[in-house]
């Protein structure tokens, strides 16, 4: 929606797409409120119960909780700092816990394999450019396990 109006330089769009994520989902009924009826539906036909899963654009923690509850081994990563804040505090105050990392999934070091990776909210078409976006797949494959 920026670059469309060309107000924004590359840079500047990519900051502007972290702060207005800054504030999404900070209220504490929305982060612990579960998954939606159509994630359940489709997590539960795809992932099992042993899965390592990487949430990408994490957030706040609503998914990434609600998956270490039903028994998933997850992680995650977002590019708003606060939200990443806000999600440790959460995971403490729930007893759980995840590795989490901020930064931009295109730039972020991964470490180990996974057998999923979300991209929470559609957070993969706020990656600018396309090429871009097929990097990111690139660089997810190698930690991509087999049979994921």
């Amino acid at each position: 929606m920026y670059l469309a109006a060309g107000t924004l330089r590359l840079h500047d769009l990519r900051g502007a797409i972290t702060n207005s994520w800054e504030e999404f989902g900070r209220s504490e009924s929305m982060i612990l409120s579960g998954l939606m009826s159509w994630e359940e539906s489709l997590y539960g036909r795809f992932l099992k119960p042993a899965d390592r899963i990487l949430v990408v654009g994490c957030g706040t923690g609503r998914d990434l909780i609600a998956l270490l509850k039903l028994g998933y081994h997850v992680d995650g990563v977002d590019a708003a700092p606060r939200a990443i804040a806000l999600a440790c505090h959460m995971l403490e105050r729930e007893g759980l816990h995840a590795e989490l990392s901020t930064g931009r999934i295109e730039t972020v070091t991964l470490q180990g394999s996974f057998d999923a990776f979300i991209f929470s909210w559609f957070c993969y078409g706020y990656i600018p450019q396309a090429d871009t976006r097929i990097g990111v797949l690139r660089k997810l494959k190698p930690h991509l396990n087999p049979a994921g």
